[in-house]
C-alpha cells in the first residue's frame, strides 16, 4: 500500500499540469475518477487551510477566518477553558476520525475549546509527496492562528494544546517555526499503533483505570524485550502525562476497548522466575 502510493504521488508529479488563475498548476489525474493533487498557495491565511471552533457550550463548527479578524472575539470563546488544535493526517478532513473522536470526547467530557483544522484539498489520497511538499504553508498559516490567538485574543500559550494525527504531527512539529509568539508548550504525535492511536488517546481523556507506561533505555527493549523495561518506574501516559516524565516508555493495551489496563503490579523481570 505504501509502494502503491508513493508510485501514484511520483506519477502525478510528472503529468502535465493546469495553469490556474491564481498563479498556481494543478496536475491532471493520470487515472480518471482519483483526486487531484495541487501545491499549495504559498500564503496565509490561505483558502484550503481552514479553522473551525467547537466549544461545550457552542458545539456547532464556527469558521474563524482570518481574513476577517475583526468577526473573531472572544464572545467565540470559553477563555478560562483549555485550548485543543486538532490537525488531521494524510488522506481526511476535519471531519474525519482522528478529530470527529476527539472533538467528541473532548467536548462530552468538560470544558474545551476544540479547533480543527481543514487542509484535505492539499494532502488527498494519491498525493503523498504533494502533502509533504505542502506541510510547510499548513503549518505557516497554523502557526498564523496560535499567533493570533495568543498575541489578540490573550491566550496563555500554555492553555494551547496541539495534537497532531499521522501527517498532522508533522504540521504540529513545523508549525514551530513561523510562530512569532515562543514554542509550544505540548506537543502530541498520535503515530505509535497509527489509526488506533486517536482511540487510545480519546480513551485516555476519560479513563478511570488509566494508561500507564513503564521507562525503557531503547526503544528496542520497549518493542521487542520489555522484560528489559523498568516496570517500577511508571508514569501516566496520554491527555493527563505528566509534562515532568522523560525517556522512552512502554504502554501495554488490551486488544479491544477499553483499551486501559492500568499500573502493571508485577515487573517482568520477577514473571521470569
Amino acid at each position: 500500500m505504501d509502494l502503491y502510493i508513493i508510485f501514484m504521488s511520483l506519477l502525478r508529479m510528472i503529468v502535465p499540469g493546469v495553469p490556474q488563475n491564481n498563479g498556481t498548476t494543478v496536475p491532471s489525474s493520470p487515472i480518471p475518477g482519483l483526486p487531484i493533487c495541487i501545491y499549495a498557495q504559498k500564503v496565509c491565511p490561505n483558502p484550503d487551510v481552514t479553522f473551525y471552533l467547537y466549544t461545550t457550550e457552542h458545539p456547532e463548527p464556527r469558521l474563524l477566518d482570518l481574513n476577517y479578524p475583526d468577526n473573531i472575539t472572544s464572545s467565540l470563546f470559553m477563555m478560562d477553558s483549555p485550548f485543543k488544535l486538532l490537525l488531521h493526517g494524510y488522506g481526511e478532513n476535519y471531519t474525519l476520525t482522528a478529530n470527529s473522536v476527539l472533538r467528541s470526547v473532548y467536548l462530552s467530557s468538560g470544558n474545551y475549546n476544540v479547533i480543527v483544522a481543514s487542509y484535505g484539498a492539499l494532502v488527498p489520497d494519491g498525493c503523498y509527496i504533494h502533502g509533504t511538499i505542502n506541510l510547510p504553508v499548513i503549518a505557516n498559516c497554523t502557526a498564523q492562528l496560535i499567533d493570533f490567538l495568543v498575541k489578540k485574543m490573550k491566550v496563555p500559550l500554555q492553555n494551547i494544546h496541539v495534537i497532531g494525527f499521522s501527517l498532522g504531527a508533522q504540521v504540529a512539529g513545523q508549525a514551530g517555526n513561523f510562530m512569532t509568539v515562543g514554542k509550544l508548550k505540548r506537543i502530541t504525535d498520535l503515530t505509535c499503533s497509527h489509526f488506533r492511536a486517536p482511540m487510545y488517546f480519546a480513551e485516555s481523556i476519560t479513563t478511570q483505570t488509566g494508561f500507564w507506561g513503564y521507562q525503557c533505555s531503547q526503544k528496542m527493549h520497549a518493542i521487542a524485550f520489555p522484560f528489559l523495561c523498568d516496570y517500577d518506574y511508571n508514569a501516566i501516559m496520554g491527555e493527563y502525562a505528566n509534562s515532568s516524565a522523560r525517556g522512552i516508555y512502554r504502554v501495554d493495551t488490551n486488544g479491544k476497548s477499553p483499551y486501559a489496563i492500568g499500573k502493571h503490579r508485577i515487573s517482568p523481570l520477577n514473571e521470569l522466575h
